[in-house]
């Protein structure tokens, strides 16, 4: 496929095969029972990584499942990057509902609306003059119990004892 890095950088991209393998299979060989946190950023291939790992999904091996993903719906030629078909492959596994929003303001009156497990906040998301940290406080105001991460690419200690300081778990 096409590389990323090469894409943005203008460096010339090159291909290098290497062998693969299924999650499911992974899991199998080397007798891994569950998964705590299964990060998934493959550049639009993530539907094909939970393709196979169908298995481990449906048995509960997995407690939560992060993905970045660039569409809500498939772009042409895309190999599965899109939320959309993404959300359905998880909710057929049985993973649960998974919820989305753009931008602040329709976070918190999804987070309000359906109380979800688990909370992901992009810092840097900005929706009606609110921030991530700002939408982390409201929801803690909400709820105390709620359980909010924060997958970042700051790596300022600052930003981060901010977000924990607003109540990220």
């Amino acid at each position: 496929g096409e590389n990323q890095f090469a894409v943005r950088s203008g460096n010339p991209a090159r291909t290098l095969s290497v062998p693969c393998i299924t999650l499911d299979q992974f899991c199998g060989q080397e007798n891994v029972p569950h998964i705590d946190v299964l990060k998934i950023d493959t550049e639009g291939h993530d539907l094909s990584v939970l393709q196979g790992a169908v298995q481990t999904l449906q048995s509960r091996g997995v407690s939560f499942v992060h993905i970045e993903f660039n569409s809500m719906t498939p772009r042409q030629g895309s190999a599965g990057g899109a939320l959309m078909q993404i959300g359905a492959m998880l909710e057929d596994a049985g993973v649960g509902t998974v919820l989305d929003a753009r931008e602040i303001t329709a976070g918190y009156r999804l987070y309000r609306r359906h109380h979800p497990d688990v909370v992901i906040v992009d810092l840097a998301m900005q929706g009606s003059g609110l921030g991530g940290i700002d939408l982390i406080r409201r929801i803690r105001a909400h709820d105390q119990r709620a359980r909010i991460l924060v997958f970042s690419m700051h790596s300022d200690p600052i930003i981060v004892a901010r977000a924990l300081e607003a109540g990220a778990t």
